[in-house]
């Protein structure tokens, strides 16, 4: 007579374990102000790179669970399994000429991106900053776009950066816990840029190299030809200015080639 009972009991104690680990799940979130374009100090936005902030209320899933739920982006979490994170975007029109950049400054630890369920990229380590081009037809200009991020927050101490154990007791951040964005490229435009000079031993001289890659919305204009580049007449303005006195100090106007 004594089974059903303790039988009904071991249910019932499962059923709390259960939704003890559900109750576990927390997220710490920081949420975004008018001061959010402020702290974007990398792939930053201008006049001519216009930005869409992704950060602020996202939907939440954890299939492991069956837990759903909205959460402030950016947030952070300590339950280690795969979170799905979504949200949807609606791009001006007059951006239709342009390519997408998402930028993402802080995912932990894998995740896998999707914009409108096609995959665009996966990245590993929620230290490093990365951004992912977004080609062109991926993108809706007449409907809601949706970005689908899976992160899996799982350290495994041997091939995951950071491991699972830090010392002195540092603890991880798990999820999206950086600013998150799309950056539209114009339709032409420059990337990569690399500037060294070097300055003589009176500092009478400076020698300045200035080296940049150029892209369209194919992608593919550094593939070109001397002579289609020609073509194409295209050419560029440096412009140096000094930081101390704020004026124009040397300006050059050079063809492409």
């Amino acid at each position: 007579m004594k089974r059903p009972h303790f039988f009904i009991f071991a249910i019932f104690i499962i059923f709390c374990l259960k939704n003890s680990r559900a109750e576990e799940i927390r997220f710490v979130s920081v949420p975004n102000d008018s001061s959010v374009y402020n702290i974007l100090t990398w792939q930053k936005p201008n006049r001519y790179r216009p930005v869409i902030i992704l950060d602020g209320k996202w939907q939440y899933r954890i299939p492991s669970e069956n837990i759903r739920g909205e959460v402030t982006i950016p947030s952070s979490c300590q339950f280690q399994e795969e979170v799905i994170f979504q949200r949807t975007f609606n791009p001006d029109t007059s951006l239709q000429n342009h390519l997408f950049r998402l930028v993402c400054y802080g995912i932990n630890y894998y995740c896998e991106i999707f914009i409108n369920n096609k995959f665009i990229g996966s990245h590993a380590g929620g230290y490093s900053s990365f951004y992912i081009d977004i080609p062109k037809d991926f993108i809706f200009f007449h409907k809601d776009n949706i970005v689908e991020i899976k992160v899996d927050t799982r350290l495994d101490g041997k091939t995951s950066i950071p491991q699972l154990f830090q010392a002195n007791g540092i603890k991880n951040t798990f999820g999206i816990f950086r600013s998150i964005f799309l950056v539209a490229q114009p339709e032409l435009f420059i990337d990569n840029p690399a500037i060294t000079y070097k300055l003589n031993t009176d500092f009478s001289r400076c020698d300045v190299n200035v080296q940049f890659e150029l892209y369209d919305l194919g992608n593919h204009l550094q593939n070109l030809s001397e002579d289609e580049l020609k073509k194409e007449r295209l050419s560029y303005q440096i412009e140096l200015f000094s930081q101390r006195k704020k004026n124009l100090v040397f300006k050059t106007i050079n063809k492409l080639d």
